[in-house]
């Protein structure tokens, strides 16, 4: 199921390590590989919403039941760079903090942008480009990713860069609605979600 929410008045986007011991959270994060893990938490605050338009807005929210709902978000962040057409060039073994992308020009300059989000398709986990990097002269480069890769890749498999990146999340334990009496019944959300790929 993707997120329906698309607007968005201000986006946070924090790398957490799970070093969380009780059981409720270490149930929360069990899909992440275990503890010790980092993974994304994205909050999103919404321009003021209709009253109307806002309670229809809270009931979906309501349905995501929480923490137990995955949702496929789409990168919120707009990219820094777009690319197409990627692939792995070869196995990038676990643990590893570099993937080897090829299907960039020849020698293109800044073919990956740090910053931006890369995530391969075996893989549901998103990583972020630590280093700007230029491409060989066979249109290929070893970029250097945040966090480290959680399980081997495939060899010449699909990859994913910048606005084609989607993050699989549930929600936090809640959201909060703000109804703004002074504009006519507008309401805010201030919503937090977990990456669980």
């Amino acid at each position: 199921m993707t997120f329906r929410i698309s607007e968005y008045s201000k986006i946070e986007i924090t790398q957490v390590v799970d070093v969380r011991t009780t059981a409720k959270n270490k149930y929360n994060r069990a899909r992440i590989e275990g503890p010790n893990r980092a993974f994304w938490q994205i909050d999103i605050t919404t321009p003021p919403l209709p009253y109307a338009e806002a309670m229809g807005v809270a009931a979906y929210l309501d349905s995501l039941k929480g923490s137990l709902e995955i949702i496929e978000v789409p990168n919120p962040l707009p990219e820094l760079a777009t690319r197409t057409g990627l692939t792995t060039l070869a196995i990038d073994a676990k643990e590893s903090k570099t993937v080897q992308i090829n299907g960039f020009s020849n020698n293109q300059s800044g073919a990956v942008v740090a910053g931006d989000f890369v995530q391969h398709s075996t893989s549901q986990k998103v990583h972020r480009i630590v280093n700007t990097a230029n491409a060989g002269a066979t249109g290929n480069l070893t970029a250097t990713v945040t966090p480290e890769l959680y399980a081997d890749t495939a060899a010449a498999g699909a990859f994913k860069y910048g606005n084609a990146v989607s993050f699989q999340c549930c929600l936090d334990e809640y959201y909060s609605m703000e109804v703004l009496a002074s504009k006519g019944k507008f309401v805010v959300f201030n919503i937090r979600l977990l990456e669980q790929g």
